[in-house]
C-alpha cells in the first residue's frame, strides 16, 4: 500500500515538471530527507521517478491516480458499476476478483489496480504491470447459461475495448483473435477470461483487461512481440485513464446485455469491422503440427476459421496460438 505521502507526492509530481526537493519539502510539510525516502520508495516499487540531480524530480509520464468516484462519472449513470476497488498494487486483479466472486461478490463488480506483482495473460504467460503506466482492470459478469456457451465473451469483451477506443478517438486499431487489441500489427491490449461454476450454469466469469497507455519505448516492456501504447499512438494526446475505464465498461456491461439477449451473432457486423485477421494468411502453433491458412472469420461458438488443405477447420482459443504469417 501507498503511504498518503507517496500519494502526494505523486499528486504534486503529476504534470511531469521538476519539482526541486525542497518546495516539495515545504508543499507537503515534511523534511527534505522524508521526500528523498518517499521517492526512493515508489521508485522501488516501479514508480519511473525521475531524479535530475541539482535540480528535482518528476515522473516520465502525466499520472492520473485511478479513482472509483471518476471512472463512475465516466461510464455514466445507466451502466456506472456499483462496486469498484482500485487497489495500489496487488498480485492480480483477476485472482483477486475470482476469490471475491467466490465469496458472492455480485455482478458487475469492478477491481483495478495502480500495478500487479503477479499480472497474468492468457495460457499462463506473465503480464508486465509497472505501477501507474497502464490500465489493468477486471469486471465480474453472472450468467445464467453453460461455460461452453461463454467461450465466446472473450471475443465481445475485446469488441467492447474496440469500441471504447474508437469513441475516445483512437483510430487504426482492431481486435486479433482471440484476446488481443492490435494497433498497427503492434500489441496495445490484452484480454484474460476466467470462468467459474458448474458446467450448466450458472457462471462467474471475471475479463481482466489490460491496456497499454504511457508505457514508452524507452522503457522497453518485457514483450515477446511488438507492441504499443495510447500515449505512442497519440503523443501528447492519451486519455486519462479514468476516462478509459469508465468507457470500456460502459461498452462493456452493454455488451453483456446483448450477448445475454443474442449470442455472439448480435455482433457479427462489429467483428467484420474490427477483424485484424479476416483475408489473411495466419500460422497457427499448438497443433500437433504446425497449421498455415487463411483466416476466414469465426463460428457461432467463437472459433476461429482457417481455410487449409481443402478444409476449415475450427481453431479453440484454448488450444493454439494464431500469427498472421511472417509476423514477429
Amino acid at each position: 500500500m501507498l503511504t498518503s505521502l507517496q500519494k502526494s507526492l505523486l499528486s504534486c509530481l503529476a504534470d511531469q515538471d521538476l519539482h526541486s526537493g525542497a518546495k516539495l519539502a515545504a508543499s507537503l510539510g515534511v523534511s527534505r530527507t522524508a521526500v528523498w525516502k518517499a521517492v526512493h520508495q515508489l521508485q522501488e516499487a516501479g514508480f519511473p521517478v525521475i531524479h535530475a540531480p541539482g535540480r528535482g524530480y518528476r515522473l516520465a509520464f502525466p499520472y492520473q491516480p485511478l479513482s472509483a468516484e471518476a471512472i463512475r462519472a465516466a461510464a455514466g449513470a445507466e451502466t456506472a458499476p456499483a462496486e469498484i476497488q482500485v487497489h495500489d498494487l496487488i498480485d492480480s486483479t483477476n485472482t483477486h476478483l475470482l476469490e471475491l466472486a467466490r465469496q458472492g461478490a455480485a455482478h458487475g463488480a469492478v477491481v483495478l489496480a495502480e500495478g500487479q506483482l503477479r499480472g497474468r495473460g492468457r495460457r499462463g504467460r506473465a503480464w508486465c504491470s509497472p505501477p501507474g503506466e497502464n490500465l489493468y482492470l477486471s469486471v465480474l459478469l453472472r450468467f445464467d447459461r453453460p461455460v461452453a456457451a461463454l467461450g465466446a465473451f472473450t471475443l465481445v469483451a475485446g469488441l467492447a475495448l474496440a469500441e471504447a477506443l474508437n469513441e475516445l478517438g483512437i483510430r487504426g486499431h482492431g481486435v486479433k483473435w482471440p484476446n488481443d487489441v492490435w494497433h498497427q500489427e503492434r500489441k496495445l491490449a490484452g484480454i484474460l477470461s476466467e470462468l467459474q461454476g458448474e458446467v450448466q450454469g450458472p457462471c462467474a466469469l471475471v475479463v481482466g483487461i489490460g491496456v497499454n497507455v504511457h508505457a514508452r519505448e524507452s522503457g522497453a516492456l518485457p514483450v515477446d512481440q511488438p507492441w504499443t501504447s495510447l500515449a505512442l499512438v497519440q503523443p501528447g494526446a492519451a486519455p486519462d485513464r479514468n476516462v478509459l475505464a469508465g468507457r470500456l465498461l460502459a461498452q462493456l456491461f452493454r455488451a453483456y446485455e446483448l450477448f445475454c439477449q443474442s449470442g455472439l451473432g448480435a455482433f457479427e457486423g462489429l467483428w467484420e469491422r474490427y477483424d485484424l485477421l479476416r483475408g489473411r494468411e495466419v500460422q497457427v502453433s499448438g497443433l500437433r503440427e504446425s497449421l498455415v491458412g487463411i483466416a476466414c472469420g469465426v463460428s457461432p461458438e467463437g472459433h476461429l476459421r482457417v481455410a487449409a488443405g481443402g478444409q476449415v477447420h475450427h481453431l479453440h482459443s484454448g488450444e493454439v496460438s494464431v500469427r498472421p504469417h511472417g509476423h514477429a
